[in-house]
């Protein structure tokens, strides 16, 4: 060390952390909050400074991510939001504003799907549903969260779509359809509004384990367990992935230090789209079966 020079100490891991909470002061609004990746960013955000807005039709479930959220020291609302209904998104919208004041993250993840079925099986009133909580609750969300972003000059807008919008999932059509549709409607907002300072990116993961996949992959927590492993040997990195792997992506994307990413596509999939066996998943997850075949 030369002669007079004097070197600051680092700061300690705890000051650093304290200092590093990337998404302070930030209002995000999460639909999907009730449960799997929706909750699982919403606890992520609150540690990280920001205040977040849970929305989800499950009121049981929403209202109980809340008190956890509020348990653990974050800053926290739930507003029940049926996202096909364009009335109660805007509602949901204005009571964010109402409350807040302002709307910085809007992180569109609630999402659903069919059980397996080819095209010919699947019921209009079936086909509606997907693409219309999928595809249409996420165009209303950013239609009417838009136009605060504008007035605000800022904005960072994330979509959860699938890696079933770049590849074919089995016997999923609408559920294809509709996340496919959702990666090009994220691309054509971040084209549009770039010139407000607002950003859209589009996350695509892949298999995540946790109740969604209970619900949507397998029959039962048993079945999830025990096809966990079938699933790693589709995936280079050889297992399912986790919602805070999801989450951290998410709130990187919420961030500033994203500041340069608009209109791009993350796969969070451990590979998985670098050449699926479509043939294997269709065995190990039954979508070969007999379900919506032609007699």
């Amino acid at each position: 060390m030369g002669a007079g020079r004097i070197v600051a100490a680092p700061p300690s891991y705890r000051s650093w952390l304290q200092m590093n909470q990337r998404l302070k002061s930030k209002v995000a609004i999460i639909t999907g909050g009730a449960s799997g990746m929706g909750e699982t960013t919403a606890h992520v955000f609150c540690r990280q400074g920001a205040t977040v807005v849970l929305a989800d039709i499950n009121e049981q479930e929403g209202q109980a991510v809340l008190s956890r959220i509020q348990e653990a020291g974050g800053e926290a609302l739930f507003i029940r939001t049926d996202l096909t209904v364009e009335a109660e998104v805007e509602r949901l919208i204005d009571q964010t504003l109402n409350r807040y004041g302002r709307l910085d993250v809007l992180f569109s993840n609630a999402g659903v799907k069919n059980g397996l079925a080819k095209a010919h099986a699947i019921s209009e009133e079936d086909w509606d549903w997907v693409l219309d909580t999928n595809l249409k609750g996420t165009f209303f969300c950013v239609k009417h969260a838009v136009p605060h972003m504008m007035a605000q000059h800022s904005g960072s807008i994330v979509v959860n779509a699938s890696v079933a919008g770049v590849l074919a999932l089995p016997n999923q059509p609408a559920y294809n359809a509709s996340k496919a549709a959702e990666i090009q409607f994220a691309k054509s907002v971040a084209a549009d509004y770039g010139q407000y300072n607002i950003r859209c990116n589009v996350i695509c993961p892949g298999p995540i384990g946790g109740a969604f996949a209970t619900k949507y992959i397998f029959t039962s927590p048993d079945e999830a367990e025990r096809g966990k492993s079938g699933v790693g040997q589709m995936i280079p990195l050889g297992r399912m992935g986790t919602s805070d792997e999801v989450a951290n992506v998410v709130a990187f994307l919420a961030s500033e230090e994203s500041s340069y990413v608009s209109g791009a596509m993350i796969t969070i999939d451990g590979g998985m789209t670098l050449g699926v066996d479509i043939i294997g998943m269709a065995t190990r997850f039954g979508a070969g079966s007999q379900v919506g075949t032609v007699p």
